[in-house]
């Protein structure tokens, strides 16, 4: 499989639109499917492949700098394991503000970031252009506090709202929107069930708090320890979809906010 960091995002989109047209006739691809509230460019990443043992877990907004800082101590203790970060611009701000360069050292780490808007407004209420004008926003504060002003690949909308507004910004933008199968937040008795319910490919949702990160996580690492499933960056897990097909299957699980994935 190509190595994540040498694809452009010129050629990752361009692989991305194969699969859109393999699935088109026929042939096993990524769960990308078409917004049917929009044209049929809009494409949504919910999980990968369903017969590699490989998962990605991911952190959403990401203000408290403190869990930031303990995260990055449990990661740095378990190599192998990479996640993908998105942060608002705003956190991605503050954050560094606190801890200058923490944000390139989980770069340098192996790990990811992704959009989450610059000030976690619902998309719901933006138009185009403001959603534009606030990515623009949240790529500044990115290009702030990293000095290699890593590749911005995907993004995730607050709320997991997928406006037409948000799917125009995403395909001027060249990102692809991505939402979750499953969710490790929370209380821990309900966060322990879901975890037991992991399938392959699973994207899993959590955010930088004090339970996701001083409780939960850890429960997560071993339990992917224990199972032999690798935890890998959104980008890893997207490219070993649309390169090489995707199995069968679906999250069966209940998503943040009550959402189902779909059928």
């Amino acid at each position: 499989m190509p190595n994540p960091k040498q694809i452009t995002r010129r050629d990752f989109l361009k692989l991305s639109g194969a699969s859109l047209a393999a699935s088109i006739l026929g042939i096993r691809a990524p769960y990308l499917l078409p917004d049917e509230t929009v044209d049929e460019s809009g494409r949504i990443f919910w999980h990968g492949r369903r017969d590699q043992a490989q998962i990605a877990l991911s952190y959403d907004d990401c203000h408290l700098v403190t869990k930031l800082q303990t995260l990055e101590e449990m990661l740095r203790e378990r190599p192998e394991v990479k996640v993908t970060f998105f942060p608002t611009g705003e956190a991605l701000l503050k954050t560094n503000d606190k801890d200058a360069g923490i944000w390139q050292r989980f770069v340098d780490g192996g790990h990811e970031i992704g959009s989450h808007t610059f000030d976690h407004v619902n998309p719901d209420v933006r138009s185009t252009k403001s959603l534009l004008d606030d990515h623009k926003k949240w790529l500044a504060a990115l290009n702030h506090v990293t000095e290699s002003r890593p590749t911005i690949r995907f993004g995730r909308p607050p709320f997991g709202s997928r406006s037409p507004a948000y799917s125009e910004m995403c395909a001027t933008y060249g990102l692809i929107s991505t939402m979750w199968s499953a969710s490790w937040g929370g209380d821990l008795a309900l966060a322990q069930k879901n975890m037991a319910e992991v399938e392959y490919g699973d994207i899993v949702l959590m955010h930088t708090s004090t339970q996701d990160v001083d409780i939960n996580s850890p429960v997560a690492f071993d339990l992917l320890d224990e199972r032999g499933i690798r935890a890998v960056t959104m980008s890893e897990l997207y490219l070993a979809s649309i390169t090489e097909g995707l199995g069968s299957g679906n999250c069966g699980n209940l998503s943040y906010y009550g959402q189902t994935c779909p059928e």
